[in-house]
């Protein structure tokens, strides 16, 4: 039940998410579509409004992957969406709970030291 799981998780993550510098977690009006907030470190108040697409919930926990992009208009740099490339490529096999920590975790280095994260290992703290 890979599909049930993914919106176990979802709800989950919408309840308590990983991260402090997450908020606003929602299913999107796709199936496999989930959208959030990530608050900067540096800026609190200042937040970028991302998606998280899984292209097939029935693999999801069995031979997933994740795409993880910007939707906010402003505010985005290119560090920003090369981190979330780096992470949607390091994306196959994460949990919905780790995917957020691993992208709160990468952009809250970004913010914090303007330096590149390694997204395996940032995962494996999750």
């Amino acid at each position: 039940m890979p599909r049930a799981q993914f919106y176990a998780d979802v709800r989950q993550a919408m309840s308590d998410p990983p991260n402090p510098n997450i908020s606003n977690v929602y299913t999107g009006e796709e199936d496999g579509l989930v959208t959030f907030d990530y608050h900067r470190p540096d800026r609190p108040s200042r937040f970028i409004s991302m998606e998280i697409f899984i292209p097939d919930t029935f693999t999801y926990r069995v031979s997933h992957h994740f795409y993880v992009y910007a939707t906010s208009k402003s505010g985005v740099s290119v560090a920003v969406g090369l981190a979330l490339e780096r992470i949607t490529k390091a994306s196959a096999g994460l949990t919905i709970k780790e995917l957020l920590c691993t992208v709160a975790m990468e952009l809250d280095q970004l913010f914090s030291t303007a330096g590149v994260a390694n997204v395996s290992e940032l995962a494996s703290t999750c």
